[in-house]
């Protein structure tokens, strides 16, 4: 299966991964990212852990992050300017989640 990417800080939608592998995250300016992952849809350690929230993540390619097996639920994301604290949930730029099914 293909990964799925999501576009930061500008992209649109709500991307879901019912048929993706991973999860990629192409940058495509400079921003602080935040995410919130109650369900443990994703590790929080070793190399296929998301980027650490509050990271400032530069232009580029990040990823791909598989998902932890047989996880499923939603992780909501955000990016915000670099000077500002990112709110997973909040209103800097535009909350956006992932569903993994």
């Amino acid at each position: 299966m293909p990964d799925l990417t999501i576009e930061i800080p500008n992209g649109s939608g709500d991307p879901s991964m019912p048929n993706a592998d991973g999860l990629k995250i192409k940058v495509t300016a400079e921003c602080k990212w935040c995410f919130s992952d109650s369900s443990g849809v994703f590790p929080t350690t070793g190399s296929n852990a998301l980027p650490t929230t509050q990271s400032t993540l530069s232009a580029g390619w990040y990823g791909p992050y598989q998902p932890n097996p047989g996880v499923t639920g939603t992780v909501f994301f955000n990016t915000s300017d670099t000077d500002k604290t990112c709110l997973p949930e909040g209103l800097e730029c535009t909350p956006r989640s992932i569903t993994v099914t």
